[in-house]
């Protein structure tokens, strides 16, 4: 199965875009007559033959902030009563000034209103983040949309303050880090080679640490267009490793395991799989069909084969603490708490108080990240500052020295 991104025009005469995922090109332009759309375009597309405003806008999931905002609008509207498409309706003439949220909404009441599930008008868009959308279907298949909606808002209005508290926090260390770049360059351009004509004139030698100095200067600017050139290469690949389906699985890997930043992210997992399986069970769905949206939930294709493993081994009548204790990514405390659920039969519930957990225990690590960011920084700026100053300030007792 391909991924085909398509514009057509539908019998509104308007303008709809969008992709869908089809065996081959054919099948993808029968599907979409089928639906009573003229064609426009219809290719297979991939990070590196999309366009620049696709790649910054397009396909990037919508920040927590705006998730938080929709889902509130969401709850508020579903609760009162409204039919979802007629909210879906209001929402997006609500959302005029903010064009991508509008395309995306507009894109799910047309999908919605030809029958398609809600769970998958949503997917459709590319827009919406996993858990986004194995929540909506959780509330699909329990009848509690409102409810869910509810729990979504509560989720990313919390997620979308953790992001704040880390932005607020990344401020300093990337303004001094700014600052430290800019005296490294001056100095390896500008300050060092001044000092080194003027030392070779008197015919006195330089300090190790300035001479150190110096030889990275000249290689410096020797090599500057190779070295920006490099940097560019660099940046480009970094950006489509960061947007690309392709390197999903190993950018995953690097989530779980990259240091510091894992224990956050795997927190956050455990996070998700006990407050989407406490919704599902607690809407009486059972544990075997609540795993399969729960892991999808989690976003983590690295952990897909185990997954599969955990589902398989639930199909044989195996315990769910026995097998999620095989996956090394799962905390201690939910394993026990799973194990003693079992055993009550309040499962829910102490799901429900795991979630409560690793909310707080997410909480308490990024302010702890955030205390530790300041300091480390500081200390790194005194190193290189003082790094400097050496290599610009010994010389000039070498040179009183030989005067």
């Amino acid at each position: 199965m391909k991924k085909y991104y398509y514009r057509c025009v539908n019998s509104a005469g308007q303008l709809e875009r969008g992709y869908l995922i089809s065996e081959s090109l054919e099948h993808a332009k029968e599907e979409l007559k089928s639906r009573g759309l003229l064609l426009i375009s219809v290719k297979k597309r991939s990070v590196l033959t999309m366009s620049v405003s696709e790649l910054l806008t397009a396909r990037r999931p919508f920040a927590a902030k705006t998730l938080y905002l929709l889902s509130s609008r969401l709850f508020f509207m579903t609760d009162s009563g409204l039919d979802i498409n007629k909210t879906v309706s209001l929402i997006q003439e609500q959302s005029v000034k903010d064009k991508p949220l509008y395309d995306a909404l507009r894109q799910i009441k047309i999908k919605a209103s030809s029958g398609l599930a809600l769970s998958e008008a949503f997917h459709s868009t590319g827009r919406f983040p996993a858990f986004f959308i194995s929540m909506i279907e959780i509330g699909e298949k329990g009848g509690k949309l409102s409810a869910v909606f509810s729990e979504l808002s509560k989720f990313y209005e919390w997620e979308d303050k953790c992001v704040k508290d880390v932005k607020s926090a990344l401020t300093y260390p990337i303004i001094v880090s700014l600052l430290l770049i800019g005296v490294v360059i001056t100095a390896l351009t500008l300050i060092i080679p001044a000092y080194a004509e003027m030392f070779d004139s008197k015919g006195v030698l330089l300090p190790l640490p300035t001479r150190i100095l110096l030889s990275v200067s000249d290689f410096f600017t020797g090599n500057i267009i190779a070295i920006a050139f490099f940097a560019a290469l660099l940046v480009c690949f970094l950006f489509v490793f960061a947007v690309s389906p392709k390197y999903k699985y190993r950018r995953n890997y690097l989530q779980l395991n990259f240091p510091v930043l894992k224990k956050i992210y795997i927190t956050l997992m455990n996070y998700r799989l006990c407050h989407a399986s406490h919704i599902l069970l607690s809407s009486g769905v059972s544990l075997s069909n609540a795993l399969v949206p729960a892991f999808k939930s989690l976003d983590a294709p690295y952990l897909g084969k185990s997954f599969n493993e955990v589902l398989n081994g639930i199909s044989r009548g195996e315990s769910l603490s026995s097998l999620i204790k095989k996956i090394k990514y799962f905390d201690r405390i939910l394993i026990n708490m799973v194990e003693t659920g079992e055993e009550t039969g309040r499962l829910p519930y102490l799901f429900n108080t795991c979630a409560q957990h690793f909310k707080t225990e997410l909480e308490r690590t990024v302010k702890n990240i955030n205390t530790l960011i300041e300091p480390v920084v500081t200390i790194l700026l005194g190193i290189v500052i003082c790094a400097v100053l050496m290599a610009v300030v010994l010389p000039s007792f070498s040179l009183m020295e030989a005067l």
